[in-house]
């Protein structure tokens, strides 16, 4: 009978701890964690960034097609 009820006895506490930790609980408005910062961006308002900002040369390279480039059939395919 002793390990019957001690198990009886575990099942009630851990049963009263779940009920418990379900109650909502009125929290300070100084322990709570802050709202993140919003930033509000105006779309209609955007410039274009200067390249030279970020490149010191440009060049457009135009892309080749040819026959040995193109893909003809997948033989492999694997899924990450």
């Amino acid at each position: 009978m002793g390990n019957k009820d001690y198990y009886r006895n575990c099942l009630f506490v851990l049963g009263c701890l779940f009920l418990m930790s379900c109650l909502q609980r009125n929290v300070p408005v100084q322990d709570k964690v802050s709202e993140p910062t919003k930033i509000i961006v105006d779309l209609d308002m955007r410039d274009e960034p200067l390249s030279s900002l970020f490149f010191s040369k440009m060049q457009l390279i135009p892309l080749e097609t040819t026959s040995e480039s193109l893909i003809r059939e997948i033989s492999k395919m694997v899924v990450f």
